[in-house]
């Protein structure tokens, strides 16, 4: 899907979420590369469905608040030097193991689900 998005829609507009998904390597390099003409603030209470509102509220996630994915410097710069050492790759190697297990309990559990409710 991703390389059939990257061929035919590089930029594309989530009406839904009101933001941009970027997915062709040129495009995605520009953004990256200009921080001051593309931000990564997001105004994200306004942009889900109600279900996504409301789940947003009863768990008390931080409704709108910056977070590493949705802040542009220096609060990323911050957030990211926090996080930094767990997402170099060397230590992804190291708990890819982990990673997977976990991965593979939540599909099985997906899948288990879904046949009990079909």
């Amino acid at each position: 899907m991703l390389k059939q998005l990257r061929e035919t829609s590089p930029v594309m507009y989530l009406e839904q979420m009101g933001m941009y998904l970027i997915t062709g390597y040129e495009e995605a390099r520009e953004v990256l590369l200009n921080p001051e003409r593309f931000s990564n603030m997001v105004n994200i209470a306004n942009r889900h469905s109600e279900a996504a509102t409301r789940i947003v509220d009863e768990q008390g996630y931080g409704r709108g608040a910056p977070a590493l994915q949705n802040a542009d410097r220096p609060l990323h710069t911050s957030h990211r030097e926090l996080v930094n050492e767990t997402f170099r790759p060397k230590r992804i190697r190291q708990i890819s193991g982990y990673i997977n297990q976990i991965v593979e309990e939540h599909v099985t559990g997906t899948a288990k689900a879904r046949r009990l409710t079909d």
